[in-house]
This record gives structure tokens, sequence and C-alpha cells, in this order.
């Protein structure tokens, strides 16, 4: 089953602070959405999601990735693929919980769990990631410290 992103509307239900940690970890927890997808991401039909294949490939085009490279890329690609599957399943589930009602409580259990799976995803993430960075020469290097710092310093979450 191809993995889908979830857009922020369809999971209002869950609480604000379980859609805050979504949108931290809303497309293969490698980074936040660009400024431009973020706002996409907000409309109700979905339009303008990026999926994690989509995320998948434009990282492989702003990284530049290499032939030699393709090996450690595959596994960088596969955990990214495996986390956001990880989370579709966590966020399908406290969403269908939510629909019950919760209380406060359990809303902050919630957000300690996904917090959890997200922290778990992106330690995964950075020791396979981390074999893909030390193959690239400093010039790739430079291209990745620019690809993986720029989003963030653009979209930090307006959380209220």
């Amino acid at each position: 089953m191809p993995f889908r992103s979830v857009s922020i509307p369809a999971l209002l239900p869950i609480g604000r602070a379980l859609a805050a940690a979504f949108l931290l970890t809303a497309v293969g927890l490698i980074s936040p959405l660009t400024p431009a997808s973020a706002q996409n991401a907000q409309q109700p039909n979905g339009a303008g999601v990026e999926t994690i294949e989509q995320r998948i490939a434009g990282l492989h085009a702003q990284l530049q990735i290499t032939p030699p490279q393709e090996a450690a890329w595959a596994a960088v690609a596969r955990t990214m693929r495996d986390n956001a599957a990880i989370m579709q399943r966590l966020l399908q589930e406290k969403e269908v919980s939510s629909r019950q009602g919760l209380t406060a409580v359990q809303d902050l259990q919630n957000y300690e769990e996904v917090t959890r799976v997200q922290l778990e995803g992106l330690r995964t993430l950075i020791a396979s990631f981390q074999t893909l960075y030390n193959s690239m020469p400093a010039g790739q290097k430079r291209i990745a410290d620019q690809v993986f710092q720029a989003p963030q310093q653009q979209s930090q979450p307006n959380v209220r």
C-alpha cells in the first residue's frame, strides 16, 4: 500500500498538540515541510500535500546522490518510508481514539507517545543518514547542510 501524507485538517479532532507534532514529523522526519507545502497541507482537500515518495525523490535530486552512493541512499529512503508508515499508523489510531473523546491527560499522553515515536524515528534516520553523509565529498556535504537547515529555519510551526 503506497504511503499518502495525511493533511493537518484531517487530524484536528486529535487536538492541537498532536497536530503540531504531526507537522514536525509530517514527511519523513527529515525536515519540516517547506513554507509553500506547509500552507498547501492546511487545505481541506489535501491538495499540495507532499507524499513521502515525492520527498524522497526531491531529496535525492537536491543532495545530488551519485551512483556509488545509491546503496547508502536506499537505506535512508527505506528509513524514511518506515518512519512515515509508523507515524501514519499511529496517527490513524489516535484519530480513532479521539473520536470517542479524550481527557486532557489522555491528550497529553497521546502527544507523549507521538513524540516518543518521532524521536525513535529520528534516531534511526540519523544512523542511516550518517553513513550516506560520511560518503559525501566536502562540496556535497555543504549542499546537504543547506538542504537540511533552510527548511527548518523557514517553517517553524506556529503553535497557539
